[in-house]
């Protein structure tokens, strides 16, 4: 009885041991399959993930609570793909746009001239126009590059104990000559120390002074203000002009922007100085900034933060 007992026991259990198997394994795969469902979607967004076609985020809600860090990390890496996206797009749409006006100019005076005899006298004027025109391009391209180094974030900066004011002053007399044709003086005054790159600091004032005195009332006086300020150093560039609109304010320091693009054709600029000075504040970890106290005023602001300014 015993063994006829086990004999059917085992029997039993041979017959249920494959449909049970089918079980566990069916049940496993719908537990592995709802389990990695969530992760699905980043796989399908990923996949679909392309220059013209930026997936809509992934909605964190209902996902288990250790996959939420990565669908915020996903989402945030989604912005800023977008943005980067736009931006280029933006910049090679702003790019071409600028390059085809100086060539434009150029071959259409050149064919002008070309369209019948000239003297001797009007070819040489034709020549001197065109190294107008051939060293604005030279500008356009110098400062891409400079852009294109900056953005890079292996770029290092040869920091030392950079004063403020000495260098304001340096800038000063360097464009003393340029300001003296439009009767434009300049003012500095208060003290502040960071660690900088004295080279890169000096061209942001530069720029500063230049965008000052292009775009600046004539006879008029520019004030360079330097002051530690909340636990952080600022130099500040005041000078009187045209009204600003707010909407202005905040895009002047995107590149080839131009609040007036007719006027700033006129006076020679690139509309790229601005976006330099901000690529070399974000290199030092401040920022740029633009505001106008009162009508017909602007001042632009060189902010060094905390971590830059404590050292001294």
């Amino acid at each position: 009885a015993d063994e006829e007992l086990l004999l059917n026991f085992l029997m039993v259990a041979a017959g249920a041991a494959p449909v049970a198997l089918a079980l566990v394994s069916l049940g496993a795969w719908a537990i592995v399959n709802v389990g990695l469902r969530p992760l699905n979607r980043f796989r399908e967004a990923a996949i679909s993930m392309s220059a013209r076609n930026i997936p809509d985020q992934i909605n964190p809600e209902g996902m288990p609570r250790e996959l939420v860090p990565l669908c915020l990390a996903f989402n945030g890496m989604l912005d800023r793909v977008e943005d980067g996206i736009r931006r280029l797009s933006q910049f090679s749409a702003d790019l071409a746009h600028e390059m085809r006006t100086p060539l434009g100019i150029l071959l259409g005076r050149t064919q002008v001239v070309l369209s019948q005899p000239r003297t001797h006298e009007q070819l040489v004027e034709l020549l001197q126009q065109n190294i107008e025109e051939l060293e604005r391009l030279t500008r356009i391209v110098a400062d891409m590059l400079f852009l294109a180094q900056t953005d890079n974030s292996t770029s290092r900066l040869g920091l030392t104990i950079v004063d403020l004011a000495d260098e304001a002053r340096k800038v000063v007399e360097y464009m003393e000559l340029v300001a003296h044709e439009r009767d434009i003086d300049f003012v500095v005054e208060g003290e502040g120390k960071v660690l900088a790159d004295v080279g890169l600091v000096d061209r942001a004032i530069t720029n500063l002074l230049s965008n000052a005195v292009r775009y600046g009332d004539a006879k008029s006086t520019v004030t360079i203000s330097v002051r530690a300020a909340d636990e952080k150093v600022e130099l500040a560039v005041t000078n009187s002009g045209a009204p600003v609109a707010a909407e202005h304010l905040s895009r002047l320091f995107d590149r080839f922007y131009r609040a007036d693009s007719a006027r700033s054709r006129e006076a020679g600029g690139t509309g790229l100085g601005l976006s330099i000075v901000q690529a070399i504040m974000t290199l030092h970890g401040g920022h740029a900034a633009a505001e106008s106290p009162t009508q017909g005023t602007i001042t632009f602001t060189l902010s060094f933060p905390l971590p830059i300014a404590s050292v001294l």
